[in-house]
């Protein structure tokens, strides 16, 4: 029950720390402000643990790996949310690594398989249909956006599995996330494409909202924790579709900060994926 409700405290911060960016002008930017300020606190903490030698290199070796998943998520999340709205956008990055999370779980790390856990994943599938609109303004702006969110889905499923694969081989949560997200960083940077450009943006992004991208990279780096500290011990689709129910935190806080109301449809789907989370959850 303890894991359950830290998954969900996760998946609220998650929302919030995607909502901080898809306030700014400048997403792109903004996403690399909050992943240099998670690596900085993460590294400052880490700072102050000792681990044994084979733990941190076991660490340090998954969170390389891991960290280049990361960087292409934080790189297309950017970009994703600099041109679609929240809701889909992150409706679909959430979502699409349902899809090969729990047959790869299965295969590959013995996940089980129950027919309540199956049934849960079925109800979030279609919430999530539900909550990416069929049509809306500006087609070609909508269709890249989910371009990108089907590239974060990617990445997400892909670091997922390298993160479970760490822990169980005995890495160190704290070292390992650190090590993971000093590697996104570079990748995330690759985003804002010019040099020239790169400072500039980096300052105009963190003066406009200096509380909310400050506060944006510790409900990153809590959220994350929190995720691989309860992934150490349970499945790892299981955590990734119980932490999806940020979809519903999403649309909510889109609603209240961002003025994105939603629909009747969406509003289905917002009911769908909570439904399904709380009977995979509980």
């Amino acid at each position: 029950m303890l894991a359950t409700w830290l998954i969900l405290l996760s998946a609220l911060l998650h929302a919030s720390w995607n909502l901080a960016i898809r306030r700014s002008r400048d997403s792109v930017a903004a996403t690399v402000v909050v992943v240099a300020g998670s690596a900085l606190l993460a590294g400052g903490v880490a700072c102050f643990q000792h681990g044994a030698p084979p733990a941190l290199l076991s660490a340090t070796q998954w969170g390389l790996a891991a960290g280049l998943f990361e960087g292409i998520y934080f790189f297309a999340l950017g970009r994703a949310l600099q041109i679609g709205p929240l809701g889909p956008v992150y409706a679909v990055s959430r979502g699409l690594p349902l899809l090969l999370l729990w047959p790869v779980s299965h295969a590959a790390l013995g996940e089980a398989v129950s027919l309540r856990s199956a049934f849960s994943v079925a109800l979030l599938l279609l919430g999530l249909v539900a909550l990416a609109p069929s049509r809306g303004p500006g087609q070609g702006t909508t269709r890249a956006g989910y371009g990108w969110a089907c590239l974060c889905a990617g990445a997400i499923a892909g670091n997922t599995l390298l993160y479970k694969v760490a822990l169980v081989r005995g890495a160190d949560v704290l070292v390992l996330f650190t090590v993971a997200d000093v590697t996104a960083l570079p990748v995330a940077v690759l985003g804002i494409g010019s040099w020239a450009h790169l400072w500039p943006r980096i300052r105009a992004a963190w003066s406009e909202l200096p509380l909310a991208l400050s506060l944006a990279a510790v409900a990153s780096s809590v959220s994350f924790l929190l995720t691989l500290y309860v992934m150490r011990g349970q499945g790892a689709a299981w955590v990734v579709t119980l932490r999806n129910s940020s979809i519903a935190f999403a649309q909510l806080l889109s609603w209240i900060w961002l003025g994105e109301r939603p629909s009747k449809r969406v509003l289905a789907g917002v009911g769908l994926v909570l439904a399904g989370a709380l009977l995979l959850g509980f």
